[in-house]
């Protein structure tokens, strides 16, 4: 379980509730779930989604692409 799947168990949320939250698609959701490397943008809306620190959630979110 990575860091991001952690917290949303931990706030209870589903990978939909999440994606809606988050304004992404629940497949997407999922991916970066399972290792899928995020962007920046992508990372941001799901901290902020889930109420955290991007960089908690992403530690290396300054090598992320920024589109």
């Amino acid at each position: 379980m990575n860091k991001l799947q952690a917290r949303r168990n931990e706030i209870g949320l589903t990978q939909g509730a999440l994606a809606i939250e988050a304004g992404l698609p629940p497949e997407l959701v999922c991916r970066y779930e399972r290792g899928l490397r995020s962007n920046q943008p992508n990372a941001r809306r799901l901290a902020k989604a889930l109420q955290s620190d991007v960089t908690a959630l992403f530690p290396d979110y300054e090598t992320l692409r920024t589109y």
